[in-house]
């Protein structure tokens, strides 16, 4: 499986005092930058376990070329 690369950095340096939000921060996974669409990033990283990442988002277009990971489909009781 390939690996991929995640980077998270400020989008800018906070004022003296200011704290950033979440949407004060740049999230890369290799040359992908979230943005548009996405409405949740977590990441988890347990002491002695893989680090897992979970990206929420509601797709316009999705264009995959290769999978390397399984991809888990949530959909609502409403939308049954």
């Amino acid at each position: 499986m390939k690996q991929l690369k995640v980077s998270v950095k400020p989008k800018f340096e906070p004022a003296d005092g200011q704290a950033l939000r979440s949407a004060g921060y740049s999230v890369k996974i290799n040359d992908w930058e979230l943005g548009r669409g996405v409405t949740d990033f977590t990441l988890e990283m347990p002491a002695g376990k893989k680090p897992k990442a979970t990206i929420t988002f509601n797709p316009d277009i999705v264009d995959i070329e290769v999978t390397a990971a399984s991809i888990q489909t949530l959909v609502s009781e409403s939308e049954v």
